[in-house]
């Protein structure tokens, strides 16, 4: 078994291993086949966790990962040299991407989930609410909550793998722009 970056994978095992070695996370299996396996798996969890929230869209039907895109939504014209590729756009945080090609982000997710899934991390598993139990009493306006854990916050494990990904990901504000009619 061997990995093809940009075919079944967004890394390589080499840089995978460099990742995790740099990261001070927990190695992947020594022999290569296991972690090809996991980095493999991985690499499908995380085109199906986030594939449809990336911004752009595939090149074409036919290629098996989610990237490299096509962000057709520019509004940014940044001069280009010849040869080089001439949609270049920017991320969710403003900077020019060129996302004709595989990021560095993904490989980086990849790796993270690969860690998880060695841990038995379940990557498909809902977070578990925050809120367990609220009380409300109408005639006098009370309230009270009680929360999970001492602070109240989701358990979330791909909470990470979101935060690694957030330049490539499309900006959901939660809110829908209403414009008045004249």
């Amino acid at each position: 078994m061997s990995l093809t970056v940009g075919v079944d994978t967004y890394i390589s095992l080499a840089d995978a291993r460099t990742y995790v070695a740099v990261q001070g996370l927990t190695p992947l299996p020594i022999l290569d086949a296991d972690a090809e396996a996991l980095l493999k798996r991985a690499t499908i969890a995380l085109d199906r966790n986030y594939g449809n929230r990336y911004l752009g869209i595939k090149v074409s039907e036919t290629q098996t990962l989610a990237w490299p895109r096509n962000y057709i939504n520019s509004v940014v014209n940044i001069p280009h040299f010849e040869g080089e590729w001439p949609y270049v756009v920017v991320d969710s945080d403003g900077n020019p991407r060129d996302f004709s090609g595989l990021q560095p982000e993904t490989g980086y997710a990849e790796t993270e989930m690969a860690v998880m899934l060695q841990a038995n991390v379940d990557l498909y598993a809902q977070p578990d609410p925050y809120l367990s139990q609220i009380r409300q009493k109408v005639s006098s306006l009370e309230e009270e909550k009680q929360f999970k854990g001492n602070q109240g916050y989701r358990v979330d494990p791909l909470y990470k793998i979101t935060l690694i990904l957030r330049p490539l990901l499309k900006t959901s504000t939660g809110s829908i722009p209403i414009t008045r009619g004249a």
